[in-house]
């Protein structure tokens, strides 16, 4: 008998595109025959844009994958109290791929703003197809018992912690760098980078889901590299003139440094994967970046603003810093518009950033529970 597994998200922000992916990577490490399917198609940047998850995996794997409805066709469906036909489209596409495989993974609707109708949907689709549901959920800034609460209120909306059908939680981006409104945010990652504190809250997530009916299949511990994008994606975020190729589409940016202080106060930001972001009216900063790279810094990148051209002395002095793969681009606002653009920057792994995407698989499925997958 075939099974069938729907990831539901607790809330918006919790990463279900990577554990979907770790999961898929979870059973085919067990051998399983999986097939994939994300019954509606649910764009970050809204309209009729392919799915994400259904795109990366049909790119980077061999699992079948189920045609997702468009987001203004099931709207539609839903606002003309049309249910039982969405419901009837989602039947029929999910029997075209679940015949040959051991698990067909369901991947839920994201509740957001945008789509407040996403539990509801999520919940009909579980019982329609009669799928185990898995919450998938990220700590942000409670504490484990303030999670267990949460997870388990989140399981009101599927009938409650005694449903049988609710196989338990995946804990995804555990001791995650938050803000206050508990946003991941890659910015404070050194203050939380440490490995000893997220076992020491894995442990305290085990120990307090102990006393809860919900099972833990998987806590998930966050990691800069998952989210490590590549200069190129930024570049081509900014629109910018590329001024030195280098290495620009291999090299990865793990943090930003905006160098408008003295030079002293920001060698220390001088370091692998960081995008230096300056004027290209500050030479020492350029000649410092320089230097720091032909001393075997790997720095992500150089990101000139204000539409300023480098001073053909200072490309000169620093040809053989550009030329062992040091890339750099130029935006044409001021610093300031430059940092605002930077804020809409999308964390999430383009599809055809395969290394990143095979990083993501293995860190996630080497945090799933293989007994659960088995049973």
């Amino acid at each position: 008998m075939s099974r069938t597994i729907m990831l539901i998200p607790a809330s918006a922000g919790v990463g279900l595109t990577s554990v979907s992916m770790g999961v898929l990577r979870a059973m085919e490490r067990k051998g399983v025959k999986v097939s994939f399917y994300k019954p509606i198609c649910q764009p970050r940047s809204g309209g009729d844009q392919p799915d994400l998850t259904s795109t990366i995996v049909g790119t980077n794997s061999d699992v079948k994958i189920g045609q997702p409805l468009a987001m203004s066709v099931a709207e539609s469906l839903i606002g003309n109290d049309k249910m039982d036909e969405l419901l009837e489209t989602v039947v029929e596409r999910y029997n075209q791929i679940n015949k040959d495989a051991d698990v067909t993974l369901i991947e839920g609707l994201v509740p957001t703003r945008k789509h407040p109708f996403a539990n509801q949907v999520n919940a009909e689709i579980a019982a329609t197809l009669g799928a185990e549901i898995v919450l998938v959920a990220t700590p942000g800034t409670d504490n484990p018992a303030q999670l267990k609460e949460r997870i388990e209120v989140a399981c009101s909306n599927f009938g409650g912690t005694k449903n049988k059908n609710i196989s338990g939680v995946i804990i995804n981006k555990l001791n995650a760098p938050v803000d206050e409104a508990g946003r991941t945010r890659p910015d404070l990652s050194e203050i939380f980078d440490d490995a000893d504190s997220a076992k020491q809250n894995e442990m305290k997530v085990m120990e307090i889901f102990n006393t809860s009916p919900i099972r833990v299949l998987g806590c998930v511990p966050w990691s800069i590299d998952l989210i490590a994008t590549r200069a190129i994606d930024m570049a081509e975020h900014l629109s910018a003139d590329i001024i030195n190729a280098g290495d620009i589409n291999t090299r990865r940016i793990k943090s930003i440094t905006f160098c408008a202080r003295s030079l002293p106060n920001m060698i220390e930001h001088f370091k692998p994967g960081s995008l230096l972001v300056t004027s290209a009216d500050r030479p020492d900063v350029i000649v410092a970046a320089a230097l720091a790279a032909m001393n075997g810094v790997e720095i992500g990148a150089v990101l000139l603003t204000g539409g300023y051209d480098i001073p053909e002395e200072i490309a000169g002095l620093c040809k053989p810093a550009f030329d062992s793969g040091l890339p750099i681009f130029k935006a044409q606002g001021n610093t300031w518009q430059t940092s605002l653009n930077l804020q809409s920057f999308s964390i999430e792994v383009p599809a055809d950033d395969k290394e990143r995407i095979e990083f993501i698989n293995e860190h996630v499925a080497g945090n799933i529970d293989g007994n659960w997958i088995e049973s």
